[in-house]
């Protein structure tokens, strides 16, 4: 996951390092202040491609994912983003201070 600094669309970006697809249905993304967006329906990530999740609302595309949210949820001064898989398991996270280098861990 990585931030994205200067953009004001608030999105994070999911990004598969491994050989094969998988099915972020049910996934979560949350930030420290327990803002969670849970992925609908099949969201197919394969193998070294990325998912944008954006805090904002639009039309959810295949790469393109809209929270619905009408306020920010991630704060520039420094935030972190938890991945988690359906069973509720951190597979990813990243953290990252106003300079909005990430920090994965």
């Amino acid at each position: 996951m990585a931030p994205r600094r200067g953009d004001d669309s608030g999105h994070r970006r999911a990004h598969r390092r491994r050989s094969s697809t998988i099915n972020l249905k049910s996934w979560t993304l949350r930030d420290k202040a327990r803002h969670v967006y849970t992925f609908s329906g099949d969201v197919r990530l394969a193998a070294g491609a990325s998912v944008y999740i954006h805090t904002g609302k639009g039309r959810n595309t295949s790469t393109h994912r809209y929270w619905g949210s009408g306020a920010y949820i991630w704060n520039n001064t420094g935030d972190s983003a938890y991945l988690r898989d359906s069973a509720g398991k951190q597979i990813d996270s990243c953290s990252w201070g106003s300079k909005g280098s990430c920090t994965s861990r």
